[in-house]
């Protein structure tokens, strides 16, 4: 089976194109579907043995458009974004707790700088660096940072916004810890900024 995307559809020829439809054995229920939520367009699955008849039968008077097998070229749901951003800081900070936040690693730090003050800075510097360099690196070589890539999710443009809505939540949640009410509405606004983006990006991100 594959898919077919059929432009063109309207009230007035609706009728015409789901009887052709209906005479090769195609389901016409998606060219109903396209009208009731004003597409102008219906996405069929067909036989790939009579991809030729429908062209033949309505390529005259409607644009066809074969697809790839499997590819529906529609936007996931706004909680599949969300899900992704959330699984992905997890894993994110569960790698700095394995790395950069370790006792091993602290105790390199305590012996590179001494005082507590610049161990702590140290640690927030490199922890920044981290996590712009992992979400850089997934997100603009690979399409979409690990867990998002699982799910499926190719981002395909702007990405710098998606690449900031990934690095903020960390940074949000560690300012909130701080205590300081400065520091909580600061990290309040990078939490909001995040997840507002992540529902922002449901337009710029297909399944792959």
């Amino acid at each position: 089976m594959i898919k077919v995307a059929i432009k063109g559809i309207n009230e007035s020829n609706l009728e015409d194109i789901s009887l052709k439809l209906s005479d090769l054995g195609i389901d016409p229920a998606p060219v109903y579907r396209s009208i009731f939520e004003g597409k102008g367009q219906a996405i069929i699955n067909c036989p790939k043995e009579k991809l030729q008849e429908i062209q033949n039968l309505l390529g005259k008077d409607y644009q066809i458009t074969p697809l790839e097998e499997g590819n529906t070229q529609t936007h996931p749901n706004f909680y599949i974004p969300l899900l992704s951003l959330f699984l992905d800081n997890l894993l994110a900070f569960y790698l700095l707790k394995l790395s950069i936040w370790s006792e091993g690693f602290g105790r390199v730090l305590v012996s590179l700088f001494g005082g507590s003050i610049a161990t702590v800075w140290a640690r927030n510097i490199l922890s920044l660096l981290f996590l712009g360099l992992y979400h850089y690196a997934f997100l603009f070589e690979k399409g979409a940072p690990p867990v998002a890539k699982l799910l499926g999710l190719n981002y395909t443009r702007d990405k710098l916004w998606i690449f900031l809505s990934y690095t903020f939540p960390l940074i949000g949640i560690y300012l909130i810890s701080i205590g300081s009410n400065l520091f909580k509405l600061l990290g309040l606004g990078l939490l909001s900024f995040a997840i507002g983006i992540a529902l922002y990006s449901k337009d710029s991100v297909k399944f792959s």
